[in-house]
């Protein structure tokens, strides 16, 4: 049999005042000034801080990220400046490549910059292939706007000796975007129902467009009825819409309204799971250091909904369908001046599974029957981020401590105005029992 492991995870008010002694959990969160750090335990080790000032930092900050852009800018620079057409061309076909991997403004500027080369020098047949590739590559970001540009550069080379047809295809996107805009209105809109919708799918497919084939298959799904086809056509879209980066941003939306039907249907653990995998498909469109914070703002409140029935269900559940665990980024509110016990609790329950497995493994080095009280003190800043945390002084150097540490930089609370904040957190950890 194992033991359960307690981690007493709360805050409790905004004080100057010490906790008292006999609290069995106590948090309190105090103003960063001289008079204030006084009253703290002397076990504490020292922290010099000053009014406004920032402290040493000890959170285990992530590196500096590295300037990824920095080959697509010199490519987008010497295609722009080359006096040659064919190292104007091979630059802009640098900064495609260059590209690929990144935000999708990136993507559309290095289509653009392919787009231009062939454009000025009047080649019908490379101008349209570049505008193409331009379309299909647009998206997740920005894809409504990246494809009307590239259409419109399409548009321009069907102009040009040799330059395609590009008619079908305007038609066929004008008339998936006012599908689009009209499903919203309900099932009975009527652009939906278009005799353009009719000639959609041969348009995409000849121009190897799937985001356009799967963006009209969504527009009809969004007018259906009949759940169960509902259902059936959104599902066929996560399935269908693979290679292209619009592909992210269309099943993201499918997903959206699929977790919306399971939401009316009471079918909350399906809300959850597709909301989990929505939050996946963000995060793919981020840099790795930020893919922590890609958690769909819907997620919230459904987690809410199931937690209320089993408490820490739903942080199970999206442990279980993704793998990892994401957060909501606070530091993106702004709290005014200093942080209320409020939004400190708020943040502290959020981020509270990131210190769960650094518990664990404290208490797996533990003999049982052993509990031990720890009490962790740290440090917020006007920024919303942990730059310094600590134990009690004997206990600073510990793998506890360090694991503790890690976690908190990931944690991100309101943005705020005045003197640095410190809050303090008990945690009471039970040892392991060992078959």
């Amino acid at each position: 049999m194992r033991s359960c492991l307690v981690a007493l995870f709360c805050c409790t008010a905004c004080a100057t005042a010490p906790k008292s002694a006999d609290s069995p959990a106590a948090s309190t969160m105090t103003p960063s000034s001289a008079t204030s750090q006084e009253e703290l335990a002397r076990a504490w080790a020292p922290m010099e801080v000053a009014p406004g000032a920032p402290p040493t930092i000890t959170v285990e900050d992530s590196p500096l990220p590295v300037d990824r852009r920095g080959p697509l800018r010199a490519a987008l620079q010497l295609a722009a400046s080359s006096k040659r057409v064919e190292d104007a061309r091979a630059a802009a076909a640098d900064a495609v490549k260059e590209a690929a991997d990144l935000h999708g403004e990136d993507r559309e500027r290095a289509g653009q910059a392919a787009f231009k080369v062939e454009l000025g020098a009047g080649e019908g047949v490379r101008a349209s292939t570049a505008a193409l590739q331009w379309l299909r590559a647009c998206g997740p970001e920005t894809l409504e706007t990246c494809r009307a540009h590239a259409l419109s550069a399409l548009a321009q080379a069907s102009k040009l000796k040799g330059g395609s047809n590009a008619q079908a295809l305007l038609e066929a996107e004008t008339c998936v975007t006012a599908a689009l805009g009209s499903a919203k209105s309900g099932p009975r809109a009527a652009a939906v129902r278009a005799p353009c919708m009719a000639r959609v799918a041969a348009a995409a497919r000849s121009a190897h467009d799937e985001v356009l084939e799967a963006e009209a298959v969504l527009a009809r799904a969004l007018v259906e009825t009949p759940v169960a086809k509902k259902v059936a056509q959104l599902e066929r879209i996560e399935k269908s819409c693979s290679t292209a980066p619009g592909c992210v941003e269309v099943k993201r939306r499918a997903l959206q309204a699929l977790a919306q039907v399971a939401h009316e249907a009471g079918e909350l653990e399906r809300a959850v799971t597709l909301t989990v995998k929505e939050g996946q498909l963000v995060a793919t469109t981020l840099e790795p250091e930020l893919r922590l914070w890609a958690r769909p703002a819907e997620l919230d409140a459904l987690c809410a909904r199931l937690d209320s029935k089993t408490a820490g269900s739903c942080r199970t559940l999206e442990k279980q369908v993704a793998g990892t665990l994401t957060f909501r980024d606070f530091s993106k509110d702004k709290a005014g001046t200093g942080l209320s016990s409020d939004q400190v609790k708020q943040v502290n329950e959020h981020y509270g599974p990131l210190l769960q497995d650094c518990l664990s493994e404290q208490a797996r080095r533990m003999v049982p029957p052993d509990a031990q009280r720890f009490e962790v003190r740290w440090v917020v800043h006007n920024d919303g981020h942990v730059r310094d945390a600590h134990l009690r002084r004997d206990l600073d150097a510990t793998p506890l401590a360090r694991c503790v540490r890690k976690q908190f930089s990931s944690w991100r609370y309101p943005r705020f105005e005045g003197e640095f904040q410190n809050v303090e957190q008990s945690f009471t950890v039970m040892a392991t029992m060992r078959r």
